[in-house]
């Protein structure tokens, strides 16, 4: 089968939202069969799109207890099958967007086992011994590990994070159909996890990849 490749997909990943991940999974299959370049950018919305204040950052960022977001932004939250924002899923989102900066090249087979364990094991992701554990599965050495988690908690982690969430809400990703087509002539979507998959999916399907009629996902 053939495909026409160079169709780059843009996930904006949030990790308390349900959806997130299992668009992740659904992608990287698509990714599998020479599809897509899958381009993963966290942010830190809650699954909703509500834009999160820089208090809350800060919050998050200055504590180890755990804190949530308003019962307002979780009610929508809720809606949007998502969790409440804890600092653990926090410490998550910090060392994954770390990867990406420091071993971009293992950033999807990282996602791809953390979403594993959550899913079929239930075992705990969120320690320190959980992530390190995760992370030499997949090849990172100890030694990197430590530099990740020094870069997690940098403020060029921060501002990164910030500045995804920003360009989300700018791109208007976070608004009904939640995906957006930029520049066709490129081949670029940009995504946000959400429950719209299917209709997302199907999107990409029709309308960029030039698939025989004999192939499936």
């Amino acid at each position: 089968m053939e495909y026409r490749k160079n169709t780059n997909v843009i996930l904006y990943f949030d990790v308390s939202s349900l959806h997130s991940w299992i668009t992740f999974e659904s992608l990287v299959r698509y990714k599998c069969i020479g599809a897509i370049n899958l381009n993963i950018q966290f942010v830190f919305l809650n699954g909703t799109s509500d834009p999160i204040d820089n208090k809350l950052f800060d919050q998050f960022n200055s504590t180890e207890e755990d804190g949530v977001i308003s019962d307002n932004v979780n009610e929508k939250a809720e809606f949007f099958g998502s969790q409440k924002m804890t600092h653990s899923n926090f410490n998550i989102l910090r060392f994954l967007t770390a990867v990406s900066l420091l071993n971009n090249n293992h950033l999807i087979d990282i996602v791809s086992q953390i979403w594993n364990n959550i899913r079929d094991t239930n075992k705990n992701v969120y320690s320190y011994s959980g992530l390190k554990n995760i992370a030499a599965e997949v090849g990172i050495t100890d030694s990197n590990f430590t530099d990740i988690m020094k870069m997690s908690k940098s403020d060029e982690v921060m501002t990164l994070l910030k500045n995804n969430t920003n360009e989300a809400i700018n791109k208007n990703i976070l608004s009904e159909p939640r995906i957006t087509f930029n520049n066709f002539h490129r081949k670029e979507i940009s995504i946000f996890g959400n429950s719209g998959l299917e209709k997302t999916l199907r999107l990409i399907h029709k309308e960029y990849i030039n698939k025989c009629q004999t192939s499936k996902l």
